[in-house]
C-alpha cells in the first residue's frame, strides 16, 4: 500500500543498473497485473492516479526514468490491469465500471498511440460484462482472452441462481487484437452443481499455437468426494469464431482427500508443448 520502489537487474550479475521510486504515488504494486516488462519499457499502474480512477506509467527500460503516462482521458473508466502482447504492445482494463479494454502501440515508449478503446459494459456484453475482478486478462499476438466473472453459465442475459444453467458461473471473451472487436466466448463445459458456481475465470493464457487455457477451481467431482478438485481447460481457439473444447484436465489425486477437502486445481505456466499445473 506505499509507494512504488521498482529496481532493475543485469539478468547475468544481478547487479542494479536502477532503481525508481516516487513518493508522490500513494499505492504500491500488489498484483501482478500492475506491472508489465519488455525488452522496451517498464509500466506499471498508479491505481489512485487520474482522479482515482487509475492511470499506467511508463518507464524507460535502460534508464529507469518515466518517460511517458496512459489514462482513460476525458471518457473516465478505470484502468487498474495491464499487461504485454508477445510483439510489445500493451494492453490495459480495469475492474470498476465504467471500464475499458483498451490497446497501445509501444514502438516509441515515451509516446504510446492508443490503437483501439472498446467498452466492457454489461449493455455489451452478456448479463455482466468482462470487467475482469480477477485481473486475469492474457493474450498472443492474434487474440486477448478476458473474464466476465459475473456472466451466467449458458452465457444469456437472465440470472437465476436456482437453475444451475443461468447461475452466475462465468465466461471468457476472446477479442481481436486488430481492431477490439469480440469474436466469441466460451465457456464451462460442466454445468455449475446445486451447491454453488464453478468460478470459470481463470484465463491462463493463450499459446502462440492457439490454445487457450482456463482454469474453474470450484469444479466437483460428481460423486462428490470433495468439494473443490477443480479443471483445467483447453480449448483451441484457432478459429476465434468457432473456439472448440480439446480438453478438461483434472488433479490425478481428486477422490483422496478428506469430504472437505479441496485441490483448487486452476493455474498453470510454461512452454507451448509442457504445462506445470
Amino acid at each position: 500500500t506505499k509507494n512504488p520502489n521498482i529496481k532493475a537487474f543485469d539478468r547475468s550479475t544481478l547487479t542494479e543498473l536502477w532503481s525508481y521510486d516516487d513518493d508522490s504515488i500513494s499505492d504500491g504494486i500488489n498484483a501482478v497485473w500492475n506491472l508489465a516488462v519488455t525488452d522496451n519499457y517498464v509500466a506499471f499502474v498508479n491505481i489512485r492516479g487520474h482522479g482515482n480512477q487509475g492511470e499506467v506509467n511508463i518507464l524507460d527500460i535502460t534508464t529507469g526514468n518515466r518517460i511517458a503516462t496512459i489514462n482513460s482521458g476525458a471518457a473516465g473508466g478505470h484502468m487498474q490491469g495491464i499487461f504485454t502482447l508477445p510483439n510489445g504492445k500493451l494492453v490495459t482494463y480495469g475492474r470498476f465500471a465504467p471500464t475499458y479494454l483498451q490497446q497501445y502501440d509501444m514502438t516509441d515508449p515515451a509516446n504510446p498511440v492508443q490503437e483501439w478503446q472498446i467498452s466492457t459494459a454489461p449493455t455489451q456484453y452478456q448479463y455482466a460484462g468482462f470487467a475482469s475482478e480477477y485481473g486475469e486478462v492474457a493474450g498472443n499476438n492474434s487474440l486477448i482472452a478476458v473474464n466476465a466473472n459475473n456472466d451466467t453459465w449458458n452465457g444469456g442475459a437472465t440470472e437465476n441462481n436456482s437453475i444451475p444453467e443461468q447461475r452466475l458461473n462465468g465466461r471468457v471473451y476472446l477479442v481481436d487484437t486488430s481492431d477490439g472487436t469480440v469474436r466469441s466466448s466460451v465457456g464451462d463445459p460442466n454445468t455449475p452443481d446445486a451447491q454453488g458456481t464453478n468460478s470459470f475465470r481463470r484465463v491462463a493464457g493463450i499459446t502462440s499455437t492457439n490454445k487457450l487455457y482456463v482454469g474453474a477451481p470450484n469444479t466437483d467431482r460428481d460423486q462428490g468426494y470433495e468439494k473443490y478438485e477443480g479443471r483445467i481447460h483447453v480449448f483451441d481457439v484457432s478459429d476465434p469464431d468457432n473456439p472448440s473444447l480439446i480438453k478438461s484436465l483434472a488433479p490425478a489425486d481428486y477422490g483422496y482427500g478428506d469430504p472437505t477437502g479441496s485441490n483448487s486445481w486452476s493455474r498453470n505456466f510454461g512452454t507451448e508443448d509442457t504445462r506445470l499445473v
